[in-house]
């Protein structure tokens, strides 16, 4: 079996890396390092070897809050690595950045952004102490992001909340009004309908199964037994 080697670096001459860092002062070796076609730890080797004058910057300092958030406004569906790609740093800068910022955003199982949808975090704690008995749930509905996100700015940020699991109610009070609702909009979700009476997504669903409730399921995969009829593709 064929030994793959490494690829090597292109050879640098060192005055011309000396005038290039002269006339361009601001730029990380990570910068350089594009420039020249190499990684950032030859740029460094050969500075510190040939004692080229250089003063390393930060990638972090070179995202200023109010352009970070004009980007994210601008380009919604940007991830962590697309946003260090336009700002020419490396991705732990960014995420360093957005965590000084006390921004919040919706979480994905990826390493990447699902989307850059940000809420500060201020502004989520206003919300609790205005509507003391909403749910983390109720939270992330209200801003449009998920639930993980609301959890992880209360506690990044010890947000004053009392969680609300011991209080939550396991049906609906009134079934009979849930039938209505569920009878007069067939297309409405059990989140839509959750949003409706100010519950849990796991109340109507419980709900719904226990009084035997008839309804249509409007992810095509999921069969929830118990009055839930699977939807039946046309």
């Amino acid at each position: 079996m064929a030994v793959q080697r490494k690829k090597q670096c292109p050879k640098i001459d060192r005055e011309e890396l000396r005038k290039y860092v002269r006339k361009h002062p601001e730029e990380t070796q990570a910068d350089i390092a594009r420039h020249f076609g190499c990684v950032p730890n030859t740029i460094g080797d050969i500075i510190k070897e040939a004692g080229i004058e250089y003063r390393r910057k930060n990638g972090y300092n070179k995202l200023s809050p109010d352009t970070l958030r004009e980007y994210l406004r601008q380009h919604p569906k940007a991830s962590q690595t697309d946003i260090a790609r336009y700002f020419r740093c490396h991705q732990s800068s960014v995420s360093a950045r957005i965590k000084a910022l006390g921004m919040a955003t919706r979480s994905s199982r990826s390493r990447e952004w699902s989307s850059a949808i940000v809420v500060a975090a201020d502004k989520i704690e206003r919300y609790i102490r205005d509507n003391p008995n909403a749910t983390q749930q109720n939270i992330a509905d209200f801003f449009n992001i998920s639930q993980t996100a609301v959890s992880d700015a209360i506690v990044r940020h010890r947000i004053d909340y009392k969680s609300k699991r011991g209080e939550t109610p396991r049906f609906i009070a009134k079934p009979d009004i849930l039938k209505k609702y569920v009878q007069g909009h067939p297309a409405a979700t059990m989140t839509e309908i959750a949003r409706y009476f100010k519950c849990d997504y796991s109340v109507v669903q419980r709900t719904i199964k226990k009084y035997a409730i008839p309804y249509t399921s409007k992810c095509p995969r999921k069969i929830i037994p118990g009055g839930v009829t699977p939807r039946v593709s046309p």
